[in-house]
């Protein structure tokens, strides 16, 4: 909740400005997903308040006009992977990964609903990702997930050099499909949170880590 809320003031301070953004971490890991100590999880209400907050981030990235760009290093999991999908660029480091094993375990997605997830990554992909596959660097390239590999300077350079006109252009006619939030945000304030197992979250990932 703190990350996404300083996130909104952040893209709220700067809008209008025209710069271009880099999201990246402080750390070694981009994220490793929901924090499964978090027992709010289970009041449907936060769950709700949680997408709500992610969906007006997203639509201030999206509505922002100049270049968004995800630079993400080491492990790019559960709501990092989405913000990096709607980001206008999608960096990473040569060993990043990616995964998205929380709706496999009942948690619903933040900061994009999951039939524009699907639009966006084609079904075989998002197929992967939903049976909690981890996808490295190279297949995340390929496949679309990200547009580019490299280092932090990189994604410097890639940023200004899409900060221009044409790009801006296009970007200004994308539409977002605001029935798509609106029942996403609806579905997430009814959801049986009884039904999201966080321990087989947490063990899933602990395989891995």
């Amino acid at each position: 909740m703190e990350i996404l809320q300083s996130l909104l003031q952040v893209f709220s301070e700067i809008s209008g400005s025209g710069k271009p953004v880099i999201i990246n971490s402080r750390g070694d890991f981009f994220s490793q997903g929901y924090d499964s100590s978090c027992k709010l999880i289970r009041d449907s209400e936060f769950v709700g308040n949680i997408i709500a907050i992610g969906t007006a981030v997203m639509q201030l990235i999206r509505n922002h006009n100049g270049v968004v760009l995800t630079y993400a290093t080491g492990h790019a999991w559960g709501a990092a992977l989405e913000l990096g999908l709607v980001s206008d660029a999608f960096i990473s480091g040569d060993k990043c990964d990616f995964a998205y094993p929380d709706a496999s375990f009942g948690l619903p997605s933040i900061f994009i609903d999951p039939v524009t997830m699907k639009e966006k990554l084609g079904e075989r992909m998002f197929s992967r990702l939903l049976s909690g596959e981890i996808i490295n660097s190279s297949d995340a390239l390929s496949s679309g997930i990200t547009s580019g590999r490299g280092n932090f300077q990189k994604a410097i350079d890639v940023a200004i050099k899409l900060n221009n006109a044409t790009f801006l252009s296009a970007k200004e006619g994308e539409n977002i499909d605001q029935s798509r939030i609106r029942n996403h945000i609806r579905y997430a304030r009814s959801m049986d949170t009884s039904k999201i197992d966080l321990k087989g979250l947490e063990s899933h990932r602990s395989s891995f880590l």
